[in-house]
């Protein structure tokens, strides 16, 4: 993107945030009908009624889910920011002693099976991919502090 073109910028930084508010809406929308589905069903003409409010949120005369998300949703997370950022932290401490407690577990395994099981599981854990770098680091951790422990048994034992 051209820095230069300022009203170029702010034209396509509009639309993202149209195109957000947008998703954010339909996202909270569609949690409700997950949540009340049974109930929302037996309304008549609850699909078209459903399909209008779509488009009332996506067209260009209306842009009803910038409406709605300054009315709506936009004060209900700002009312409820301490709660969400401590949800979030609170669920991300959570998933990383589950993923230290299952790569331990995993790498426990595989010395029990053979180090050659280790060296598979480190491959198969390399071979997922970019985001299963957490795995391999705490994997990887707990090979080499395992093989260590390993190896004074054995050193001492001899």
């Amino acid at each position: 993107a051209n820095l230069s073109d300022t009203e170029k910028m702010y034209q396509k930084a509009s639309g993202m945030q149209f195109w957000l508010s947008y998703w954010i809406v339909v996202g909270m929308i569609n949690t409700f009908e997950c949540m009340f589905y049974y109930i929302l069903v037996w309304i008549p003409f609850y699909y078209p009624m459903k399909l209008g409010a779509m488009m009332y949120l996506y067209l260009p005369h209306t842009r009803g889910a910038n409406y709605i998300y300054r009315w709506f949703v936009s004060p209900v997370l700002r009312r409820n920011k301490e709660t969400i950022d401590s949800t979030i932290e609170e669920s991300g401490r959570k998933i990383r002693k589950s993923v230290g407690t299952a790569a331990s577990s995993a790498v426990g395994a595989g010395i029990g099976a053979s180090s050659k099981g280790l060296v598979r599981l480190k491959r198969a854990a390399t071979s997922i991919g970019p985001g299963i770098t957490m795995v391999r680091t705490i994997v990887g951790t707990e090979i080499a502090r395992r093989r260590a422990a390993t190896e004074t048994t054995d050193a001492a034992g001899h």
